[in-house]
């Protein structure tokens, strides 16, 4: 059975960002993605910022989130 390196569905690589260009190509502006060009086409897709949503909130939250979603460097061995 060969290795296949895993790679996670969420990392963002220039392939991703290649079709996400491909399908919302008017907010990308000099190689830039426009925010506000964004948030106008997703619309009411968006959350809303003023409604309350269960959840828990501590400073640092979002540094730990990015942090879990980086892939790990080391293997466990047998």
């Amino acid at each position: 059975m060969p290795i296949v390196k895993l790679r996670p569905f969420f990392t963002l690589t220039e392939d991703r960002l290649k079709e996400f260009k491909v399908v919302v190509y008017e907010v990308f502006a000099d190689g830039n993605i426009n925010w506000e060009t964004l948030q106008e086409d997703l619309g009411e897709y968006l959350e809303d910022p003023n409604q309350e949503y269960f959840g828990l909130n501590w400073p640092g939250k979002r540094e730990t989130r990015r942090l879990a979603f980086i892939p790990s460097k080391g293997a466990l061995a047998p």
